[in-house]
């Protein structure tokens, strides 16, 4: 069976990644995963820090015993919104404001983060929380569901989107969107021996259908 890092591994640069978990669920092991996965090759994480996600995680972490070592020096954060610092914060972005302005100063703070970078994971906390920020407005709701496919194929990042499913279902037509357009899709699951990462879309046929237990 594979495991997470091997997961990780089959993730090719460029693709965005959709993490769909339910509100009762252990979501922040994958966060884990992916910080000591980066850790061991060695390669800078960026976390994108939408309402203080970030700091809910660690806590969460913190709760069960896990030392995740947010501070590392190798993993920087872009917070948007909220006002909880947690990490090496680069940028803070507003998000009290119409989304095309909000996503003119996020590319222009990820451009300048990942400019001098080879290769960094991406991890976005938080993004169900701001779709349903600017779920009133079909406009602004548009303008950062477009976004996503953007930044599709920017081979400087591979990007993992963690949605929570329950919110994201009650926000006309986002789900279907964000699964069409993300590479691969992840659905955390619950069954009687515990909790899975199932695989329901990937570019390698292969991996589609796997499925691995998390710890």
């Amino acid at each position: 069976m594979m495991d997470i890092s091997e997961l990780l591994d089959s993730f090719k640069k460029g693709e965005t990644v959709l993490l769909l978990y339910p509100s009762i669920s252990p979501s922040y092991i994958f966060l884990k995963e992916a910080i000591e996965y980066c850790r061991e090759k060695n390669s800078e994480l960026l976390i994108v820090d939408i309402f203080d996600m970030l700091h809910v995680y660690k806590v969460q972490m913190e709760y069960v015993g896990i030392d995740a070592d947010i501070n590392d020096k190798r993993i920087f954060v872009i917070k948007e919104g909220g006002k909880i610092t947690v990490g090496n914060v680069l940028s803070r972005i507003s998000v009290d404001e119409d989304a095309t302005l909000h996503l003119r100063k996020y590319v222009e703070v990820f451009e300048s983060v990942i400019k001098d970078k080879e290769f960094v994971l991406d991890i976005a906390l938080g993004f169900d929380k701001l779709l349903a920020f600017y779920s009133e407005s079909p406009k602004d709701l548009e303008a950062i569901l477009l976004a996503v496919k953007d930044f599709v194929g920017n081979k400087k990042r591979t990007a993992i989107y963690f949605v929570n499913q329950n919110i994201v279902t009650n926000i006309p037509n986002a789900l279907d969107f964000l699964e069409d357009s993300a590479t691969t899709v992840i659905r955390l699951e619950e069954k009687d021996d515990g909790w899975y990462l199932k695989v329901l879309k990937s570019p390698k046929i292969e991996v589609v259908g796997a499925e691995i237990r998390i710890k």
